[in-house]
C-alpha cells in the first residue's frame, strides 16, 4: 500500500528529515527552522489516510465510524497547535483537508453502496462543508469531493443527466471551484465516449474555451476533447437513428445504431454505399465475398 504525505515547502529554506516508526506507521519527521510547519502537514496527511481504513457494509455504521475518525483526527490536530506555532494559512489548509477528506468518504461510500435509499441525516454533517475556498484546489481531497458530490451523485431520471449536473454546477459553485468542475465534468463525460452526450460536450468545450481558464485544465479539456472527437470519432444521433440499413442477404432493416449494437465491444470495419447506385449494388456482392 502506498502512502501520500503531503506539506508545502518555501524556497530557501533548509530542513532535515528522517523516517521513523515502523511498517505501516512509518512517517516523516522534519527537525530546523520551519519544522513545526511540516510536521503539521504531516499529521494531516497521516490522519486524512486513516480515513481509508473505516469500513462498513451498513451505511448508518460507516458513518458513525466516520464520525469517531473524525472528531479523533480534529482532536490531534487541536494537541499538535496547542503545543506548535504554525501559519494561520497552513492551518486553515489542514483542517480543510481533513473537512473534504470527510465529505470525500461520505459520498465515495455512498456511490459505492449504490442504495436507493439513505439513512436519515447521513449527508447532514458532510454538506454543512461548503464548496467555496478555492485556495483547496490544490489538494486531492478537495478535488475529490467535488467529483464525488457534484458528479458522481446523480440523483435524475433525466436520459442525458451531464445537462442535469452542467446546471448543478453552475449555479452552486462559484470562481475557480466551478471552473475545475465544470472541467472535470466534460472530461468525465469525454472519456465515457457516450455518443448522446456529444452536444452536450461541444457546447461546454466551446464556452469553457472562453473563459480564463487556469493552464492545466485548458490542457486537460484539450486532451479529452482529442480523445472524445478525434480518436472516438463519435457519431451525431440523428445519423446513428436516422441512417436506415438494409441486410445484403435479408430484408429486414434496420439503423446504425441497432447494428452497432450486435457488435458491442469488438472492431469493426464499416463500409457505406448508396443503396440507389446500381454499380455499388454489384460492388457489395464482390465486397462480400472477398471479406469471407
Amino acid at each position: 500500500m502506498k502512502k501520500y504525505i503531503y506539506w508545502h515547502l518555501q524556497q530557501a529554506q533548509e530542513f532535515a528529515f528522517k523516517i521513523v516508526g515502523k511498517d505501516m506507521k512509518q512517517q516523516l519527521e522534519f527537525s530546523g527552522k520551519e519544522a513545526d510547519r511540516y510536521n503539521f502537514d504531516v499529521l494531516v496527511s497521516v490522519e486524512a489516510d486513516k480515513a481509508f481504513r473505516v469500513a462498513s457494509k451498513s451505511l448508518k455504521k460507516y458513518k458513525e465510524l466516520l464520525d469517531q475518525w473524525k472528531l479523533r483526527s480534529d482532536s490531534s490536530i487541536s494537541s499538535y497547535l496547542s503545543k506548535h506555532k504554525v501559519d494561520k494559512q497552513i492551518i486553515e489548509a489542514g483542517k480543510g483537508r481533513l473537512n473534504y477528506q470527510y465529505v470525500r468518504s461520505i459520498y465515495y461510500t455512498m456511490g459505492a453502496n449504490d442504495l436507493k435509499e439513505i439513512p436519515s441525516g447521513y449527508l447532514k454533517q458532510a454538506d454543512k462543508y461548503l464548496f467555496n475556498n478555492d485556495n483547496l484546489l490544490n489538494s486531492l481531497e478537495y478535488q475529490s469531493a467535488i467529483k464525488y458530490k457534484y458528479i458522481d451523485h446523480v440523483q435524475t431520471n433525466n436520459e442525458k443527466p451531464i445537462g442535469v449536473i452542467y446546471q448543478r454546477i453552475q449555479s452552486k459553485l462559484q470562481r475557480k471551484t466551478r471552473e475545475y468542475a465544470l472541467a472535470l465534468l466534460t472530461g468525465e463525460y469525454a472519456r465515457k465516449g457516450g455518443i448522446k452526450d456529444s452536444l452536450m460536450i461541444r457546447q461546454m468545450l466551446s464556452e469553457l474555451r472562453l473563459k480564463k481558464l487556469d493552464s492545466s485544465y485548458l490542457d486537460y479539456l484539450l486532451d479529452n476533447e482529442m480523445r472524445y472527437f478525434v480518436i472516438g470519432k463519435p457519431l451525431p444521433a440523428n445519423v446513428l437513428e436516422g441512417t436506415i440499413l438494409t441486410g445484403y442477404s435479408v430484408e429486414k432493416s434496420l439503423n446504425l445504431a441497432e447494428l452497432l449494437s450486435l457488435y458491442k465491444g469488438k472492431s469493426m470495419y464499416i463500409d457505406l454505399w448508396a443503396s440507389w447506385c446500381s454499380p455499388c449494388r454489384s460492388d457489395i456482392k464482390g465486397s462480400a465475398e472477398i471479406k469471407k
